[in-house]
């Protein structure tokens, strides 16, 4: 991950979408955010193609941590 932000990254926060919402919130009003993530796994993903991986999703959920760590907010991760 760059230290440097682009402009690109303020554009994409300032759009109105519940992704675009959810960055400015965990990082302007959070200073401990607590992640529960389900290990299950959807059965009706293992009988079809899937257009993304499911270990994408841990994947993502690891780079999340990763960069709410860099900006130091405490992160408290519960798996089920």
């Amino acid at each position: 991950m760059k230290d440097d932000v682009s402009d690109d990254f303020f554009i994409e926060l300032s759009r109105e979408n519940g992704a675009s919402r959810l960055a400015c919130y965990l990082m302007e009003d959070c200073s401990t955010i607590k992640l529960y993530i389900g290990r299950a796994v959807n059965l009706e993903y293992s009988e079809k193609t899937l257009t993304f991986e499911i270990s994408a999703r841990q994947n993502l959920t690891q780079s999340l941590i990763a960069v709410l760590e860099k900006m130091h907010k405490k992160v408290d991760v519960y798996y089920y």
